[in-house]
This record gives structure tokens, sequence and C-alpha cells, in this order.
């Protein structure tokens, strides 16, 4: 059964690229799991938001060993996704 009590380190979100630059995310809303730690869950909306930060991240060709820290809530919220239409 889920459950929503969850430590700091549960709520911190990180992006490693390759070259070794980082962005932590705060206050990440997840679940866990309270028989296995290791597993987390995030709602799809939240999931597309750490989704889109990650990639505009790497779009910003941080230098190697670059660590950016930001707070889960000050993330833009994404676009709506586009819907496929049938003809």
């Amino acid at each position: 059964m889920p459950d929503d009590t969850l430590n700091d380190a549960q709520r911190t979100h990180t992006c490693t690229l390759s070259n070794s630059a980082t962005l932590s995310i705060l206050g990440v809303p997840a679940k866990i799991d309270a028989n296995d730690p290791d597993f987390q869950a995030y709602a799809v909306a939240v999931a597309r938001r750490l989704s889109v930060a990650g990639r505009a991240f790497k779009a910003q060709l941080p230098g190697p060993e670059v660590r950016q820290v930001v707070d889960y809530a000050e993330l833009e919220a994404p676009p709506a996704p586009k819907l496929w239409k049938a003809n």
C-alpha cells in the first residue's frame, strides 16, 4: 500500500547527465510502497513536469560537474499534451 510519509531524500529527484552535471529537484510529490522502500511512483503530471525540467536542463548544455538545485513548486507546468485525432 502506498505511503505518503516521505523523507527529504525520497522527495528529491536527481537527473545526472553524461558529463556529470546534476539537476536535483526537491519536494517532488511521490508515493512509496512501505513494503519496498526502493519503489517510488509519480503521478503522470508529476512525471511529465520532471521530464520537461530534465530536458530543459540538458538543453542548457551545462558544464561538467555543474550542480543545479530547484524546488518542484518552482517548475513551470508543461503544456498540455497534444491529443491525436482520428480522421
